[in-house]
């Protein structure tokens, strides 16, 4: 946790603050009303049994026994709902039994109620959750990831590494970093990305999930650009109703594209087009214009884009990295936003 950047720990903080109120604050789904467009819930997803302190902190003592509560907060917000944390998820029983006997004895959990369980008992659609930002890996707060296959994962780069090598207790399988949960679904929070709606680029298996969770998809697609731009030609962005995956380059112009596409999808428009002028008009300066097409995603248009987007992996350049030491991770670290495979 120490590790998190300014914007996460503010949210971290928060949700800190919030897993800290009584158990009547339970999951209740945050409802919109005319005043209010932001709203939270405490989701309890389960309770540690009695666990010695010492097997939870460094220096505990082993014969204070601590119930720690296994919560997950929902935040609502008008661009996308958040998560902080998952919680324990619907697959914890397999994950967890990667632990020996002991530490299943330490470890144990009860009182499991997913999160995604609670969504549906309380009628709240789950895709509404846009991003979900683990204050770490550990089972405990990233077991529920794999329940939100739709949503991108926001975590640091180097705790996501240390989940990618880490082993039980800490980190389990399927919990945080194993092939359910692809490189390209995380990002990282300190990896140079800019605060931009949808600025993770889409990769191939991202993209995949991405159009198997959402049926109703709007393709925006920079068609023409004339002088200074954030992106290039043919470059594309997919927009739902409540997740984006891809990104146009970000700023005015990619919160215009977005409002554009949703509004698309309610009136059950096929298509549109849009000029803008890169100005003062819309607030962004770069100087140049562009041209977008705004298209809904029928089935023969997804099957090109993701045939796109492995064509575009497949070119770019292979870099070969030898030893794991850590120069070799900085490096890694590094290449992560570039256009090659490592």
């Amino acid at each position: 946790m120490s590790r998190l950047t300014l914007l996460p720990q503010k949210i971290a903080a928060l949700a800190l603050v919030l897993i800290t109120l009584p158990s009547s604050y339970a999951m209740q789904a945050p409802q919109a009303t005319q005043d209010s467009k932001v709203g939270f819930a405490v989701v309890h997803t389960g309770q540690a049994g009695l666990t010695p302190e010492g097997a939870l902190v460094s220096g505990g003592n082993w014969f204070n026994l601590r119930h720690l509560a296994q919560n997950a907060v929902l935040i609502r917000h008008p661009k996308g709902d958040v998560m902080i944390d998952a919680g324990l998820g619907s697959k914890i029983d397999e994950q967890f039994a990667s632990n020996s006997f002991v530490m299943r004895q330490l470890f144990a959990y009860e009182q499991l109620n997913p999160a995604i369980n609670q969504f549906e008992q309380a009628a709240y659609n789950a895709q509404n959750v846009t991003k979900i930002i683990p204050t770490h890996l550990h089972w405990d707060h990233a077991s529920g990831l794999v329940d939100f296959p739709g949503a991108q994962v926001w975590v640091q780069q180097a705790e996501y590494e240390e989940a990618r090598g880490g082993h039980a207790p800490a980190h389990l399988r399927a919990s945080a970093a194993d092939d359910t949960l692809p490189d390209s679904t995380c990002n990282a929070l300190d990896g140079g990305q800019d605060d931009t709606p949808g600025n993770a680029i889409c990769k191939a298996d991202e993209l995949a999930v991405f159009l198997a969770a959402f049926p109703d998809v709007i393709l925006v697609r920079l068609t023409r650009v004339q002088g200074s731009a954030p992106r290039g030609q043919g470059t594309t962005m997919c927009v739902s109703a409540t997740v984006l995956c891809g990104t146009i380059g970000g700023g005015q112009l990619e919160y215009m594209a977005i409002d554009q596409a949703r509004a698309l999808l309610a009136r059950g428009d096929a298509c549109t087009e849009m000029d803008v002028p890169l100005g003062p008009e819309i607030g962004q300066c770069c100087g140049g214009r562009v041209t977008l097409s705004l298209t809904r995603m029928e089935d023969a248009d997804r099957a090109a884009l993701l045939q796109e987007e492995h064509d575009a992996r497949d070119a770019e350049p292979h870099v070969y990295l030898y030893g794991a030491g850590h120069v070799g991770r900085a490096l890694a670290r590094a290449f992560a936003p570039l256009p090659l495979r490592l």
